[in-house]
């Protein structure tokens, strides 16, 4: 339909907050995507975005037609798509000779940016007023449309230069995950040719063009020249690529303070938008030694056989890697675990401080009894306010632990103690953790 002359337009679609949830047929290139914007000229909550976005409309509260001869206030893409709809008629009223790749150039260069990013708004606000006063002042001049090029089609969206123009600088945003982008260039002259960054093409062909890593400029140059004329029209196009930065990875298996009696160990974390590979370290804490390091593929998991169960605690830890555009994210905070051996035995009981204790002081001394068959303990205090590791001490002897510098503006700390028999390589359980909060 839109090779036939049709203009597409369509609702991004209702999936509220995600990074690239636009719906189909809107995600189609020769549909103009349309996402809502509330009364605040904000991106509506409910509405989807991503790169294929192309315009914004009001899509909040709309008095809209209903089924039984209703008019009732709406709000939805549904509301928002028909005012880009209404304003290519209004366009097509003005000039029935336009074409629909000129209507949705209109469309494009006279929107208002609202200021919000790329994949919310895309090209802008829909302006019914400033694109039929832009049909207007093209039909005043009387402007030939019969040289050079006509206009230009990249990927998603239709660029398409002033008339006659010397040089034409664009500015346009692709998706960080697009590594090239497909230039179809229509001349006006059968006799004219056409090169694409010196490359010889064909009108009303498209070019691949590769585009720089994300985060640096791509500029593509196009001429075009009436053959057997030294005479050359121009045209410059900037293509940014939105570069989005990586998050930490959330760790999820072995979670913290995790007894494993295996000698296969599995860690999983959850996938990061935008990465393309991972780095995962596992480090013995008890022998103060590296044991893995290794950049593995996009899989979110990782299994490492042949694993000691020689009761020693263990940290590891994930980033995030995209390898084309050479970012990484920060490691995430490690989890520890212990790989125990075969025998185990109960946990210790803890005596103070007792579930739930207020205390007024900075520095706390945990106790516990003793076990018979345990030769060491190892201590683990977590700040639930906070969400944060305090610590996780290196075995010790006694059956009990001064932790001092804790913080005094009323946060809420979780404790517990694991014994261990470090000359037959034995690990018991985490005793059932305390609660304890500093005044």
């Amino acid at each position: 339909a839109y090779e036939n002359g049709t203009l597409l337009v369509a609702s991004a679609g209702n999936a509220g907050d995600s990074k690239d949830n636009v719906f189909y047929p809107a995600r189609y290139d020769s549909v103009i995507a349309v996402s809502a914007s509330d009364r605040n000229d904000e991106l509506a909550t409910y509405s989807s975005r991503g790169p294929d976005v192309e315009l914004i409309a009001p899509g909040s509260n709309i008095l809209s037609l209903w089924p039984d001869n209703h008019m009732v206030h709406s709000s939805g893409t549904s509301m928002a798509s028909p005012h880009v709809a209404g304003s290519a008629a209004v366009l097509w009223g003005a000039d029935r000779n336009l074409s629909n790749r000129e209507i949705r150039h209109f469309l494009h260069q006279t929107t208002e940016d609202l200021g919000l990013p790329n994949y919310h708004q895309g090209f802008g606000l829909v302006r019914a007023d400033l694109a039929l006063a832009k049909v207007a002042i093209s039909d005043n001049k009387n402007l030939k449309r019969s040289t050079d090029l006509a206009f230009l089609e990249i990927s998603k969206g239709i660029l398409s230069p002033e008339f006659d123009p010397k040089e034409y600088n664009y500015i346009t945003h692709v998706d960080y995950k697009i590594d090239s982008i497909d230039i179809t260039a229509h001349l006006s002259d059968a006799n004219q040719n056409i090169t694409i960054n010196g490359d010889l093409a064909a009108c009303g062909v498209a070019k691949k063009v590769i585009l720089n890593p994300a985060g640096t400029d791509s500029e593509i140059e196009i001429i075009a020249s009436v053959e057997g004329s030294e005479n050359e029209q121009i045209y410059t196009i900037v293509v940014k690529r939105e570069s989005v930065p990586l998050t930490i990875p959330n760790l999820l298996l072995p979670f913290h303070g995790k007894i494993i009696q295996d000698s296969t160990i599995i860690m999983e974390w959850a996938p990061v938008a935008g990465a393309t590979h991972y780095a995962i370290w596992i480090y013995n804490v008890t022998k103060d030694k590296l044991v893995f390091f290794e950049v593995v593929g996009e899989d979110t998991s990782y299994i490492h056989d042949d694993f000691p169960k020689d009761g020693d605690v263990y940290a590891w830890s994930v980033a995030a890697n995209n390898i084309k555009e050479n970012t990484w994210s920060n490691f995430a905070v490690p989890i520890v675990f212990i790989n125990g051996s075969d025998k185990n035995f109960l946990p210790p009981i803890l005596i103070s401080p007792k579930h739930n204790s207020n205390i007024e002081s900075m520095s706390v001394k945990l106790k516990w009894e003793p076990l018979e068959e345990a030769t060491h303990y190892a201590v683990w205090v977590y700040n639930l306010t906070k969400d944060e590791l305090v610590t996780f001490s290196n075995p010790i002897e006694e059956t009990y632990y001064i932790i001092d510098g804790l913080t005094d503006n009323g946060d809420i700390f979780a404790w517990s103690v694991v014994p261990s028999n470090i000359y037959d390589w034995i690990w018991g359980e985490f005793a059932f953790p305390m609660l304890f909060k500093i005044e």
